[in-house]
C-alpha cells in the first residue's frame, strides 16, 4: 500500500541472470487469452500492454486486434497504420536499459537501440516529473483515466537498475503520479486497462482478464518451462488419481463395516 492506495507490483532487476524482460505479443490482427501468449512463449508473469481496438467495440469492426501504437520486438517495428500522433514508448535495449522514446521528442537518436519497446499514453512521469499536463491539453485524457478505477502501468527506479509494473486499485489519473513518485519511479507510461486488466504471476492469475489482448509486458525464465509443466500435469493427475482411489477404499470399508 503506497499514499492509501492498494498496488499489486511485479519487480524486475535489469541484471538478472535467471529471467529476461519481455514484450510479447499475438500475431497481426488476433486477440488471444494472456495465458495463451503466455504459454506459447515459455513466459510465468506479465501485465497487458497497449491500447488496441477490440472485438467487442462496434466500431472496431474489421480493425479488431489491430492498434495505431507502435511497438518494437526485437528490434523489429510493428504499426498498422501510420500514426496519427506520436506516442510516448517504453523502450528497452538488449541490455535491459529503459528509456522513454518518442518519435518527433524524446531520445530521437536512441530509435536504432531499442529492442523492445511498447508506445501508449499518457506519459505520466519522465524523470520525475509530472508529464499530465500537456496530455490535458491535448484534451487525450478522458473520462475513464480521470475516474477511480484500477489502472495498469510500467515504470523504472531513479537509477534504472530496477522496472516495475503492475496494476494499482482505484485511484484516478492525477493521483496517481503522487504514487509513482512515492514509489520511486523515473518514468512512468499508462498501460491498457479497464476490460483488458489482467495480471498473471508464476503461471497464475491474480487478476482475471474480461477479454483477450494482442500484446503484454512478460517476464521469461532464461529456460524452458513446458517440460516443467508438463511433469507438474502429470503428477497433478498422479496425486488426484490417489486420491480418488483411496476415497474409493474409504467407501468401500465404510459399506463393509456397516455390514
Amino acid at each position: 500500500t503506497v499514499s492509501g492506495y492498494k498496488m499489486r507490483v511485479i519487480e524486475y532487476d535489469i541484471h538478472s541472470q535467471k529471467y529476461d524482460l519481455k514484450f510479447l505479443k499475438a500475431p497481426e490482427q488476433t486477440e488471444l487469452s494472456l495465458d495463451t501468449i503466455l504459454y506459447n512463449n515459455n513466459a510465468i508473469s506479465w501485465v497487458n500492454g497497449s491500447f488496441f481496438c477490440p472485438s467487442d467495440y462496434s466500431f472496431c469492426s474489421g480493425k479488431e486486434g489491430t492498434t495505431n501504437n507502435q511497438r518494437y520486438f526485437e528490434w523489429v517495428s510493428y504499426e498498422w497504420f501510420e500514426w496519427w500522433w506520436d506516442k510516448p514508448m517504453f523502450a528497452l535495449d538488449k541490455n535491459n536499459n529503459s528509456f522513454i522514446y518518442q518519435r518527433n521528442n524524446l531520445n530521437i537518436e536512441k530509435e536504432s537501440e531499442i529492442y523492445y519497446g511498447v508506445s501508449n499514453w499518457p506519459l505520466i512521469l519522465k524523470d520525475w516529473e509530472n508529464k499530465l499536463e500537456e496530455y490535458y491539453d491535448m484534451g487525450v485524457i478522458d473520462g475513464k483515466m480521470k475516474a477511480s478505477s484500477t489502472k495498469n502501468f510500467v515504470c523504472n527506479s531513479k537509477d534504472k537498475q530496477k522496472i516495475y509494473f503492475w496494476l494499482v486499485y482505484a485511484v484516478d489519473i492525477d493521483s496517481l503520479v503522487w504514487v509513482l513518485k512515492e514509489f520511486w519511479c523515473s518514468d512512468a507510461l499508462n498501460l491498457d486497462a479497464w476490460l483488458s486488466t489482467a495480471l498473471m504471476y508464476n503461471g497464475k492469475y491474480v487478476v482475471w482478464p474480461q477479454r483477450n489482448v494482442i500484446d503484454a509486458l512478460a517476464i521469461v525464465p532464461k529456460f524452458d518451462i513446458k517440460p516443467l509443466e508438463e511433469k507438474s500435469k502429470k503428477i497433478s493427475e498422479y496425486l488426484l488419481n490417489k486420491a480418488q482411489e483411496k476415497s474409493k477404499w474409504n467407501e468401500e470399508r465404510k459399506e463393509k463395516l456397516l455390514k
